[in-house]
């Protein structure tokens, strides 16, 4: 079994709002910004109670990357990324 995730065909853009509501829950605690940092990415995999799969994979992994540039302090630079 492989761990590398497949890049979707059409691109599938993250679902901003939902990824900064999720962020925005940590109230900057850096303890649960690496908490929900590592279930972003532990949980790709998983499939989603409900909805697209491939659209809950990328949004995982968008609020993942987003949890650790609010530790770094780079969340304007992170938005510019996606």
């Amino acid at each position: 079994m492989t761990n590398v995730v497949k890049f979707p065909t059409p691109r599938i853009r993250p679902n901003l709002k939902a990824c900064r509501e999720a962020i925005a829950l940590c109230e900057h605690d850096p303890s649960m910004l690496l908490f929900v940092a590592h279930c972003g990415v532990a949980l790709v995999r998983e499939a989603p109670t409900d909805g697209d799969p491939e659209q809950a994979a990328v949004d995982r992994v968008a609020i993942a990357f987003f949890a650790l540039a609010e530790l770094l302090g780079v969340t304007e630079f992170a938005e510019a990324l996606l």
